[in-house]
């Protein structure tokens, strides 16, 4: 907050100093009026400036995984309006009623022990059934995006070697897997190599998560990767900030024949905090199977989130609140819309003064005029 305090100065020094320099000359060209409007609106716009940056820092997205429980025909408000019925009075003033299009809307929603979501319309209405909504099935997997503080992100140097992400030498890491298709996610990752069991590991994860995401708040998310060097693991963890908090993210090494796992890794949130044990057992499982064999790896992954995996507790790190800082350019930006703020404040003060009769005496008070 220190950082605020000192930002402030900007809006409350800059419309002050110009009174007081006019007031020297004897012609202040704001009232006090207007002058504390500008420093109350500048103020106003960098403080609230300052905790929109802090919390756009601290915005994430995790994946929740669950399966379709149900999908309905929901009955909804019309949300298609007009105006009717108007009048115009004998001055002219017009005024008419709200009408809509429709009895009432559709709505085609699907739920999930992850959310509801809702199909979109084929229709205005939604009088027609979406064909997306007639493929979903009762009891299939479902994932879907949610939004959460993560405090991590916004200070990462607190917790991890971001220099690792700018490694070259080691292969480039993958985008984050993201929700497609309303509830479906692919989240077997390969980098530099084909894996032909990459479906059957991500269908046997996605059934198991099925149980495991409501039960153990898991997430899973697996990386191929053809790479002699187990450090990889660090440019992952750095380029992704250690991942969500409820990520399980399993590295598995191998060469471009991807039969075999050369070396095996697990990163879970906060360098794997509380999770010292499961890391260990999971890595060393994998690394005994020796096998890419996708029903193989999916078993050994699920076992072991069931027996050994514990969520980290994002309150754990709300510590880090107090090192969160706006970037230098949401900073620059916060004096300039504050600056506009004492402006426009002042300007509108200005003005209402005028049209009242109001003129700005000595020291900035008011005097009405005599006509």
């Amino acid at each position: 907050m220190a950082g605020l305090y000192w930002l402030l100065l900007v809006p409350v020094l800059v419309p002050f100093g110009i009174w007081f320099a006019t007031y020297l000359r004897n012609k202040p060209t704001l009232s006090f009026m207007a002058l504390g409007a500008s420093i109350l609106a500048g103020c106003l716009v960098m403080a609230g400036m300052w905790h929109l940056s802090r919390a756009q820092q601290i915005t994430d997205t995790e994946i929740w995984n669950g399966q379709v429980t149900d999908k309905k025909q929901v009955w909804v408000s019309c949300s298609h309006s007009y105006e009717c019925f108007c009048t115009t009075d004998r001055d002219g003033n017009r005024t008419c009623q709200t009408c809509y299009e429709h009895s009432n809307d559709w709505d085609w929603v699907v739920y999930t022990t992850a959310g509801d979501l809702t199909i979109s319309r084929v229709d205005r209405r939604g009088s027609h059934t979406p064909p997306r909504w007639a493929q979903v099935e009762i009891g299939e997997p479902a994932s879907v995006e949610h939004r959460y503080k993560n405090y991590v992100q916004a200070v990462p140097e607190s917790l991890y070697n971001l220099s690792e992400a700018e490694n070259d030498a080691l292969p480039d890491v993958p985008n984050y897997p993201e929700v497609y298709d309303y509830y479906r996610i692919d989240r077997v990752l390969t980098v530099g190599v084909t894996y032909a069991d990459a479906d059957v590991l991500n269908a046997h994860l996605n059934t198991a998560l099925m149980t495991l995401g409501p039960q153990k708040q898991a997430n899973v998310v697996v990386i191929v990767v053809n790479a002699p060097d187990p450090n990889y693991r660090y440019k992952v963890e750095a380029s992704w900030i250690g991942g969500n908090k409820n990520d399980i993210i399993v590295l598995l090494g191998t060469d471009e024949t991807a039969e075999t796992v050369a070396w095996a890794d697990v990163i879970t949130f906060a360098g794997n905090a509380g999770n010292e044990l499961f890391k260990v057992t999971l890595r060393d499982q994998l690394l005994d199977g020796n096998t890419l064999d996708g029903a193989t790896v999916a078993s050994a992954i699920s076992t072991n989130i069931t027996e050994l995996y514990d969520r980290p507790e994002m309150a754990d790190y709300e510590y880090l609140a107090a090192a969160i800082q706006p970037s230098g350019g949401q900073k620059v930006l916060a004096v300039i819309l504050s600056l506009l703020a004492n402006l426009i404040a002042a300007a509108a003060v200005t003005y209402n003064e005028n049209r009242r009769g109001v003129m700005r005496g000595r020291f900035g008070g008011y005097q009405r005029r005599r006509w």
